[in-house]
């Protein structure tokens, strides 16, 4: 099944640098990835700033739920890339200010995230309102992180050609160092495989 966006649901997001989908994941399947994630994040030490990071790097029922070919093509429809890659993931993203994914990522070409609604409602206008919806979020578009109180998945897209870069203001910054990468190292489908196909 071929997921497609209406001209409409584009100018709005463009327009807006977000946009909301209801309904992404059904309640059985957010359900079961909220389960997995919170099973994987109870695995690692609380106290550091990896406890939510990549979870889908020790997870390969993680991954393959978010691999699913709706997710690459609505973020190809929306970030307008053919090609694409899922640069990190971030469950429970905090950060200690508004933030951009510029901001936050050591990654060159970085097309913009999204965040999963995996907790109860909310009432800032440009987050995911309920259980199982999805925003996406232009790479320009600041995310008040310290008002996140409920569970989400923060989802960082990039190009098929992006780089390992210096960025003094993401906490990950060395992250990729322990995957054998150094600054200017082009990333690689062996540790982030497409989620589009051109």
């Amino acid at each position: 099944m071929r997921y497609v966006i209406s001209q409409p649901q584009f100018n709005h997001f463009k327009r807006e640098g977000h946009i909301e989908l209801e309904g992404f994941y059904p309640d059985t399947e957010a359900k079961n990835l909220k389960t997995l994630l919170d099973e994987e994040h109870a695995k690692r030490s609380q106290n550091t700033l990896d406890a939510g990071y990549e979870l889908q790097r020790t997870n390969s029922a993680i991954l393959k739920t978010l691999q699913c070919s709706k997710l690459g093509q609505l973020a190809s429809a929306f970030f307008q890339k053919k090609r694409l890659r899922i640069a990190f993931t971030q469950y429970h993203p905090y950060y200690p200010q508004p933030a951009t994914i510029t901001e936050i990522s050591s990654f060159t070409e970085t097309c913009g995230s999204a965040l999963i609604q995996l907790g109860p409602a909310t009432d800032l206008p440009y987050l995911p309102s309920a259980f199982g919806n999805i925003t996406f979020y232009k790479n320009d578009f600041p995310i008040d992180y310290p008002k996140l109180d409920a569970p989400f998945l923060l989802i960082v897209f990039a190009t098929d050609t992006a780089q390992y870069i210096k960025n003094e203001t993401d906490p990950h910054k060395n992250a990729l160092k322990k995957l054998g990468y150094g600054f200017g190292d082009r990333i690689t489908v062996e540790t982030h495989p497409l989620i589009t196909h051109s």
